[in-house]
């Protein structure tokens, strides 16, 4: 790696990256450098044809997508980016794995409010339900090129402010309060906390530490990500590339995750997040192929010029199910789903929840979110006003309705789940 007149300066917290060394030759394939920096691609920092000739000429890059662990399960929007990184991996470079569990306390800028800080104890809980998705498209203990995972708390709680003021001074406030984030909030008149600016600064230093060449995220996190471009040019000269994925998007244009509450998690059942992908419009075929699997993108053209909507969903929801279980649970997931909503049947096999007794909507829903058979109580209440909770037939309306549940009473969430009262 090329040292600098500042190494010196940030040399404690290099000292904290311990990173494993690929055991492999970088592969210089043009057609699948080509296809790792165009599919689902949205854009790159500065051009995509710098970084393509340096890949090409085998250099070995070091690259890493961060994630904050804000809640205690992964997305499809997740997805995305680890299929990437999994390719990096593959064509030989230094793939870093990011924890932001520092970062996670603060919480990225949103839109509307102030996020709720989280507790170390909380963001430590979330966490250790990552790896075992991770795992399932990262191979983390690949001997010839392991993935190294880092957790950003270790430097970022201990910079000292003589090295935070310099790290401030290398960005301006012009440039902070250019964030979308804070602009609509400005004309909003809404407030502004100070640490919520602090929050790009720190993810841009993620990238000094760890003296990355390359990171890549949603594009949502552009901002970011090249505030962080900004901080290593800066604070060590060295020239940071971005790579910004496509969103996945529902039909109201709003990204797929977490903070929307429209989620698809991967603590859904097989069956339910199955379903929900044949939920998705017919508008998100293409994308939805394109950013989450390796399948001929002609072909699915061509099928959709052919009106075979149908078909390529079935698809998309098998592949994307066995990506996160297995082929023999996606299979089972598209069973259901044609027996329960093609068919409209009760499936013969049901979840169980034991409960008796009456109470109202909106604290079964809570009941519903506590015992995982819902993502979030945003999603729970969201259902409800929806009419897509029905209990023994009948739609559930309002937040205070009534229910009584009796032993055997059958509660559907939405079109393909069905629980069954004992």
């Amino acid at each position: 790696m090329k040292q600098n007149k500042n190494v010196n300066r940030w040399q404690k917290y290099f000292d904290m990256v311990k990173l494993a060394e690929p055991k492999m030759d970088v592969v210089t394939d043009e057609a699948r450098i080509e296809e790792v920096l165009t599919r689902g691609v949205r854009e790159i920092f500065p051009d995509k044809e710098t970084l393509k000739k340096r890949m090409m000429s085998g250099e070995r890059l070091r690259l890493y997508t961060g994630i904050d662990p804000t809640a205690d399960f992964l997305h499809v929007g997740h997805f995305i980016w680890m299929r990437r990184l999994a390719k990096f991996q593959e064509l030989g470079h230094q793939v870093i794995f990011l924890i932001g569990a520092f970062t996670a306390m603060i919480g990225d800028p949103d839109k509307q409010y102030t996020r709720e800080p989280l507790t170390k104890k909380q963001v430590w809980k979330n966490f250790e339900s990552y790896k075992s998705t991770a795992e399932k498209f990262i191979n983390l203990e690949w001997k010839k090129n392991p993935v190294t995972i880092l957790n950003n708390y270790d430097w970022l709680s201990t910079v000292t402010l003589e090295d935070w003021l310099q790290i401030m001074g290398s960005v301006t406030l012009q440039h902070l309060l250019s964030h979308d984030m804070f602009e609509k909030r400005l004309k909003e008149n809404k407030p502004i906390r100070l640490h919520e600016t602090m929050y790009p600064l720190m993810q841009g230093f993620d990238g000094v530490v760890m003296q990355v060449d390359l990171e890549q995220g949603g594009s949502d996190q552009i901002f970011n990500m090249l505030t962080g471009r900004i901080l290593s040019k800066e604070l060590i000269e060295k020239e940071k590339f971005v790579l910004a994925n496509k969103l996945l998007e529902d039909t109201s244009g709003e990204k797929m995750g977490k903070t929307t509450g429209n989620a698809i998690s991967s603590k859904d059942t097989p069956e339910n997040m199955y379903g929900k992908i044949m939920s998705w419009s017919d508008d998100m075929i293409e994308g939805s192929f394109e950013s989450l699997t390796d399948i001929d993108l002609k072909q699915v053209k061509k099928d959709l010029a052919e009106g075979k909507q149908m078909e390529l969903k079935k698809k998309l929801a098998f592949r994307i199910v066995e990506m996160v279980n297995d082929e023999q649970q996606a299979q089972k997931a598209q069973e259901h789903f044609e027996k329960t909503v093609q068919k409209g049947e009760l499936p013969e096999e049901m979840e169980e929840l034991e409960y008796k007794g009456e109470t109202n909507a909106l604290e079964f829903a809570k009941l519903l979110v506590e015992k995982g058979f819902v993502v979030s109580n945003a999603e729970a209440k969201r259902l409800i006003q929806q009419g897509g909770i029905e209990v023994d037939g009948k739609r559930v309306d309002s937040l205070d309705q009534k229910l009584d549940l009796k032993a055997g009473s059958v509660v559907k969430i939405g079109k393909r789940r069905f629980i069954k009262i004992l």
